[in-house]
């Protein structure tokens, strides 16, 4: 199974009725970017959930990072691994 394959599987268990737009992965944080549209719907009231290994839980809460459903998201992919080789995986081209 592809990244790509995999995060939309995951994003379909964990946010349902919302519409991944893209996925980030970098060095320091990861993203979850998706909308509440339908799908062929104009990207309107984008949403973004962030995800950092690079902090400790209490920090990373304190700047909204590291929800449970980012964590979910994101298991298995630490960001060193994605340090000066960011990757995005974009799902709906505005």
């Amino acid at each position: 199974m592809t990244d790509k394959q995999i995060f939309k599987q995951r994003f379909e268990e964990n946010y349902k009725g919302k519409r991944l737009l893209a996925i980030q992965l970098d060095g320091f944080s990861h993203k979850v970017i998706y909308d509440e549209k339908e799908k062929g719907a104009p990207v309107c009231g984008v949403k973004v959930d962030y995800y950092s290994g690079c902090m400790g839980q209490a920090e990373a809460e304190s700047y909204g990072y590291n929800s449970a459903t980012a964590i979910k998201m994101f298991e298995g992919y630490p960001n060193y691994v994605y340090q000066n080789n960011a990757k995005e995986i974009v799902y709906v081209k505005p």
